[in-house]
């Protein structure tokens, strides 16, 4: 039986400092902190807020440690600093998770590359050098891997979020409360482009089937992965595609015997990625590697060896038993891990970096 839904007031012709496109964990940061700046600020999420990637993410509230490669430094300080506010001010949602790196002689990335980029990573953070219990683990891994290869192993600290879908509620509560107006189930059918200018949005109410229009004087495209689908509905050209990035598979399976107490980073045969992580008393394999599909909500279904995590953690560690795949394991094929290219907009302190579009419009 369907729930009636309570009709609510039109947005038609109403105008706005700012309207963020994107209901997730980046869109909601930056509503809160434009609403707590005093802009009369719009949010829309064209389906529930934190549905989209931010429910299906690995879930780790990172300090940017891929960014060194790239010698995004600035990106790199600015994103510890951001950890460090959220574990300080959210330590009931965001803990430390302890890292382990480990890598073999095929590993695509070198053991000294990594040892310097882990103590830069270090430094940066500001960290004290201490025994953590990632240490410990090294220790009872150093027994089970395979002795006939030859590995390096490093730790390092990050954080973890195991329910992003709480923080969005709670900075969605605080960008209510700063006087922002929010609207799920509200999708963006266009930015409406005058004379070069961005003007305003038309929307769509999927409550009431009605269409609306806003003006606003910023327009910001927190879309994730239908950021680019945002653009080409308004006929904004881009050089090339604002988000890159990779489609990944999680699969979720019970504690077993010899389960590792910290996180794990290791890579499977052929390269890709591989994290092990703990969480809701359980552990997630997740190997990002399949393009960004073109309709993100309908990800293609692509062949996938339901082994291939547990084949990458045999070849470190050959006497360790795992499960089997059988139905209690379910593999999110609809994750969906961003990789930002350019125009990265940082609204500190918004404990977030996101990957957006800003089109300036002027002022009617």
């Amino acid at each position: 039986m369907p729930l009636a839904v309570k009709p609510r007031a039109s947005l038609e012709g109403q105008h706005f400092h700012v309207v963020i496109i994107g209901g997730g964990v980046n869109g909601v940061a930056v509503a809160r902190e434009c609403a707590r700046a005093g802009k009369r600020t719009l949010l829309v999420e064209q389906n529930d807020f934190a549905s989209g990637v931010t429910s299906r993410s690995t879930r780790i509230i990172h300090g940017g440690l891929r960014y060194l490669e790239h010698g995004e430094l600035g990106l790199v300080r600015e994103s510890l600093r951001e950890r460090e506010t959220l574990l300080r001010e959210r330590s009931y949602l965001v803990q430390p998770l302890h890292f382990i790196v480990l890598l073999n002689e095929q590993s695509q990335r070198s053991a000294m590359k990594v040892r310097i980029g882990l103590w830069l990573y270090h430094r940066m953070a500001g960290k004290k050098a201490t025994t953590s219990p990632a240490e410990i683990e090294l220790a009872r891994l150093q027994r089970a891997l395979d002795t006939g290869r030859r590995w390096s192993m490093f730790n390092y600290e990050d954080a973890q979020c195991e329910f992003p879908e709480r923080l969005v509620a709670d900075w969605l509560r605080e960008a209510i409360e700063a006087g922002a107006v929010v609207r799920n189930h509200s999708e963006v059918l266009a930015v409406d482009v005058t004379h070069g200018r961005a003007r305003g949005v038309r929307l769509r109410d999927r409550t009431s089937k009605k269409d609306e229009r806003v003006e606003a004087s910023w327009i910001l495209n927190c879309a994730g992965p239908w950021a680019d689908r945002i653009c080409q509905r308004s006929s904004v050209r881009t050089s090339h595609p604002l988000i890159g990035g990779v489609r990944g598979s999680h699969i979720v399976i019970g504690r077993f015997p010899g389960a590792p107490t910290a996180a794990l980073y290791t890579e499977a045969p052929d390269g890709r990625p591989i994290f092990v992580l703990r969480g809701m008393s359980r552990f997630s394999s997740a190997p990002p590697k399949f393009p960004i599909p073109a309709i993100p909500e309908k990800p293609p279904r692509r062949p996938m060896r339901s082994n291939t995590c547990f084949d990458a953690s045999r070849s470190y560690s050959p006497r360790q038993r795992f499960p089997r795949m059988t139905s209690s394991i379910r593999s999110l094929e609809s994750a969906l891990c961003l990789t930002p290219k350019e125009s990265v907009l940082r609204i500190s302190p918004a404990a977030t970096s996101c990957t957006t579009m800003a089109m300036k419009a002027q002022r009617a």
